[in-house]
């Protein structure tokens, strides 16, 4: 069974040694965008020291690590910053659990309604205009420029706001720390694969795959405003190895520009298709399992293939050890 610890700091200060004879279970929950990570402690409570003394403020700033063995190798899983959010108590016995969620998530950007009108900007733009606006780091990995004649907010917040037009785009928005982080996942696909689950090697302790056709297109059409001719034209955008025959998704949404209904189209295409084969694997605890890293899978016939993971579960308890689980979507290649 393979072990693993859990490092916290609780506003600065490590309690790591304090709370470890206490802690049942711990989980972090990694995701590749769209929401926010989590951190969960269960604790022991026989003598009610959590539900006193120790109990801990709402909101209070934790930093959590995961450390490891793997293959006779120390590993460090740097979980990041959070924010305590939910407490519980339960008995018998007593038992008190600790959630957290990304630290920023819990601030203005998620709660404070906005309306904006936005003109004549890329959206790389806007989204750094946003960060700097609370404080944030700002990492952007998009190889396309996007660009709005205009674009508005209306009573969102500014994570709502974001988020709604990274969903258009099919981009991923994601905050580590004080970082907000967009990036095209397209791009990530591309990546060189950092994992490899084959059949008969890894310690898999429950799999599964899917593979739709619902909802499942061969091309995309978007209704453009064309400022020469004073009319509506359509763009439709079908991707390489595209089957001959099938559904052709239509955007019900004019935009402004041939070059933003070429973004709109491929955009809403891979968000559509993308999700067409997906897995999901647990495993004995791995560091190097995250969200938005690429991998292989071998083993399983038709299923077999180069995958991102969309997220990821490190979990550890006294009954079972360190897992990790997975899930998995096939990349597109496009």
């Amino acid at each position: 069974m393979n072990r693993a610890s859990l490092q916290v700091t609780y506003e600065g200060r490590d309690i790591s040694r304090a709370i470890a004879p206490f802690i049942t279970s711990f989980s972090y929950t990694d995701h590749d965008g769209g929401k926010a990570d989590d951190l969960q402690i269960s604790l022991e409570d026989c003598d009610g020291l959590w539900k006193r003394g120790w109990y801990p403020a709402k909101g209070a700033v934790l930093k959590a690590s995961i450390h490891s063995n793997f293959s006779g190798k120390d590993r460090v899983l740097s979980c990041g910053t959070f924010a305590v959010d939910d407490l519980d108590a339960a008995g018998p016995p007593d038992t008190f659990t600790m959630k957290a969620v990304s630290s920023f998530t819990q601030k203005s950007l998620k709660r404070e309604k906005k309306s904006k009108a936005w003109e004549n900007i890329c959206f790389e733009a806007i989204a750094r205009d946003i960060s700097n606006a609370h404080g944030l780091n700002f990492f952007y990995q998009v190889d396309r420029k996007i660009d709005f004649i205009r674009l508005d907010q209306r009573e969102e917040s500014d994570l709502a706001f974001l988020n709604r037009i990274c969903r258009d785009y099919d981009l991923n928005l994601k905050i580590s720390g004080e970082k907000l982080i967009l990036f095209e996942s397209r791009l990530l696909e591309q990546a060189p694969p950092v994992f490899s689950i084959v059949r008969g090697k890894a310690c898999v302790g429950r799999y599964g795959f899917s593979s739709k056709t619902h909802d499942v297109f061969r091309a995309c059409e978007v209704v453009y405003f064309d400022p020469e001719s004073k009319t509506e034209k359509k763009f439709t955008f079908t991707p390489p190895d595209a089957p001959a025959v099938g559904q052709v998704l239509k955007v019900n949404q004019r935009v402004e520009s041939r070059s933003a209904a070429v973004a709109k189209a491929e955009s809403m295409l891979r968000r559509k298709n993308k999700q067409e084969v997906t897995g999901d694997f647990d495993l004995m605890g791995d560091t190097i399992l995250l969200a938005g890293l690429t991998g292989t899978v071998a083993g399983w016939g038709v299923f077999d293939g180069k995958y991102i993971a969309t997220k990821a579960v490190h979990s550890c308890s006294r009954s079972q050890g360190y897992r990790s689980n997975i899930k998995i979507r096939k990349v597109l290649g496009w």
